[in-house]
């Protein structure tokens, strides 16, 4: 057989050809497994198919248009390439192969599943990605090879290529075809607890009829915990399960409701629950390393259809020391103080810097390290390593790249602002969510760099228009942040047992997770502990830590707030000019914290110095009476940068350290000339 291997005849060795779920599955037959039988269509057929039918030019090409930060490119080519793979004949001898080993194997009915050969790697697992056929029939079984085939090719799987950086190499797809398991009773096994990741925990998901039920999110699973040593159940979580996903008569699938006296009983005994634990614990001493299992049960017995490592799973060396390491050895200044804000409006403005589409554009060797913690508050912290982006062409496409942006997404905001999500569906309400993740993320992998100030222009034109661009983005970001909120608000109503500082503490993937699995409170608060304290982004070197470690958080904080109070007292301060000249005068110093009584405390105050972190609309009035303007942070695009040109009076903006120097009452001297600020008493 030129085209196709039986599982005997391969092993963990073979995913170069048989794809990780081919692979698997033959090296679980070869230790002797419950594995169901039997073949595995190899990738040569794919790509014989692609190369014969001349259709491998046309999939290049189409691939060559995607930019993975632009949806509707990934849409569009996934959409192209699917079509054409579709509409093309399989090869003759191919065929008769794949047709011939189906009768071979002596059953009615088979399961078809794509099998990726870069799939389920330790770092990158494919899994959700392509796409299983169950019931299949001869009459339709080469067209599902077919459509397994184009699977590769869906939006995730384009998508998951080229976040996963596989777009530049060659990636092919096999396609096992099982004897279909009419399952009484299916489910997932994750050989460490994924939760809490505990080691000595598995947690076991069960539920009637076919597996596909459970991993489509469309029932909501019993789940079992059991302790490896000593060997023992030590939770139950029963559900109630109404309906089942079942074979139809004609060969399809079909929803068969379950009698009300199996609904509330446990899917698996006691019984049941250790043998399965016997064949996981099996696997996972075979593999060497934690696995992700799907298993099925027919008539007293246990198969395992899949099984793949676990890829979530906390690397056991902490890198969190090494990022310690890292804080300390950087200057890190305080930009900024807000209340506490919703976490997943903070976790995709830290994903827009990773792989930041515009930063090889810009030939941005390295993008400015950067803090976030969250805990009663928000604190933003950032390195000042700006490397200047002085090209008026280059200043250009990322002003065009802003605008553009905002334009193909403002219609899909004011949606999301509009919408009525209680009367959403629980899918429904996730697939907004996965939306305005992207959105999020897309926007600011262009207004990050109006926020660390990248520009640096005499160019009149570019002077004027960079301020008007930042204040529209602004607005726009103003927007995505009132979604954010309704998001956790409305998902608060909806799910009345789930306190609303958890929902404000959950990243988009905790929300999706409860969205989809609505019966799982229980499951969904476990996965929350400890989440609605402290939590700290860290962008360094061009790489995205997340870190939920209480302790380590502490270490950060502390290293922080002392590296702040070190600042030595100096008499002089440098910083960026943005509007020229001299002034004279007392200080009034206004902190983040101040701004909700900045009306008390600017009113009747004139011929004073404005000392702040970064100026805001709402003092503009107050702001007229000032006669110079200092700032922490910002540049030629900031809101005060703004102000002083239109109020034509001084301002330096930039410093890092004004209000960490500055007291209520210190009478200094600006010299916006110099860009100096000269503490006299």
């Amino acid at each position: 057989m030129m085209f196709i291997k039986l599982f005997q005849e391969l092993s963990k060795k073979d995913i170069a050809f048989a794809g990780g779920k081919g692979a698997s599955l033959g090296e679980m037959t070869q230790v002797n497994l419950p594995v169901p039988p039997r073949f595995v269509i190899l990738s040569s057929a794919f790509e014989r198919f692609s190369d014969e039918t001349n259709i491998n030019v046309e999939i290049d090409a189409k691939l060559h248009t995607v930019d993975k930060n632009i949806i509707h490119t990934v849409e569009e080519a996934s959409q192209k390439i699917q079509a054409i793979i579709l509409q093309t004949k399989i090869p003759q001898d191919i065929a008769e192969e794949i047709q011939k080993e189906f009768k071979n194997l002596g059953s009615k009915y088979v399961a078809v599943r794509s099998s990726a050969t870069v799939e389920d790697g330790f770092t990158a697992a494919w899994a959700g990605q392509l796409d299983s056929f169950l019931n299949v029939t001869k009459e339709n079984l080469l067209e599902n090879v077919r459509q397994c085939w184009a699977s590769l090719f869906t939006p995730q799987a384009i998508f998951y290529r080229f976040e996963k950086n596989f777009h530049k190499q060659k990636i092919s797809v096999a396609v096992v075809v099982q004897k279909m398991v009419e399952s009484e009773k299916s489910g997932i096994v994750f050989s460490v607890h994924p939760v809490t990741q505990d080691r000595n925990q598995i947690i076991i998901e069960a539920g009637y009829g076919l597996g596909e039920a459970i991993v489509s999110g469309s029932i909501t699973p019993d789940a079992y915990v059991v302790e490896k040593e000593p060997r023992r159940i030590i939770d139950k979580n029963i559900n109630t399960q109404e309906r089942m996903l079942a074979r139809a008569k004609d060969g399809g699938d079909e929803w068969q409701s379950i009698s009300k006296e199996k609904r509330k009983k446990s899917v698996l005994d006691d019984k049941q629950i250790m043998e399965l634990t016997n064949l996981v614990l099996k696997i996972e001493t075979h593999y060497k390393f934690p696995q992700d299992i799907e298993w099925a049960f027919e008539k007293g017995k246990f198969y395992i259809v899949q099984s793949r490592p676990i890829t979530t799973l906390r690397d056991v060396n902490n890198k969190n020391d090494d990022i310690i390491k890292f804080i300390k050895n950087h200057k890190f200044y305080k930009q900024l103080t807000h209340p506490f804000m919703p976490v997943i409006y903070f976790e995709s403005i830290m994903k827009s810097y990773d792989n930041n589409p515009l930063q090889e554009k810009l030939n941005i060797k390295k993008l400015p390290n950067v803090i976030e913690v969250l805990r009663n508050k928000f604190e933003g912290w950032d390195d000042q390593n700006i490397q200047k982006i002085t090209n008026r062409k280059e200043i250009k496409l990322v002003i065009d790249q802003g605008r553009k942006t905002m334009k193909q997404y403002n219609g899909l905001i004011k949606i999301l602002l509009q919408q009525n999500y209680l009367k959403l569906k629980n899918d429904e309400f996730a697939e907004a969510v996965k939306l305005l993740d992207g959105i999020c993320t897309e926007i600011y992998q262009t207004y990050i760099y109006f926020i660390h100030e990248f520009f640096e222009t005499d160019d009149k034109d570019l002077v004027k228009l960079l301020p008007e661009v930042r204040m529209e983005l602004s607005g726009f970001v103003d927007k995505i942040y009132e979604c954010c909120v309704a998001f956790v608000e409305n998902l608060d109503k909806r799910f009345k047992d789930v306190s609303e500082t958890v929902l404000w503490h959950s990243s988009f993937e905790d929300l999706i997770f409860l969205l989809k699995n609505p019966g799982s409170i229980k499951n969904f608060k476990k996965r929350m502990r400890g989440k609605k304290e402290s939590i700290v982004f860290v962008y360094d070197n061009n790489q995205l830590h997340i870190i939920k470690n209480q302790k380590q958080i502490e270490r950060i904080i502390s290293i922080l707030e002392e590296r702040k109070e070190k600042i030595n007292v100096v008499n002089k301060i440098t910083g960026n000019i943005v509007f020229r000249g001299k002034s004279k005068g007392r200080v009034v110093k206004l902190l983040e914290k101040d701004y909700p009584n900045a009306k008390g405390i600017l009113s009747g105050k004139k011929n004073y110095i404005l000392v702040t972190p970064m100026t805001r609309p709402k003092i503009v009035p107050y702001m007229k009476k000032a006669t110079a303007f200092i700032t922490d942070e910002g540049g030629i695009t900031c809101h005060a940068a703004i102000v002083s040109r239109e109020l034509k009076k001084p301002c330096i903006v930039g410093t890092k350290i004004a209000t960490q120097v500055l007291k209520d009452g210190d009478l200094v001297e600006v010299d916006a000339e110099k860009g100096t600020v000269k503490i006299i008493s």
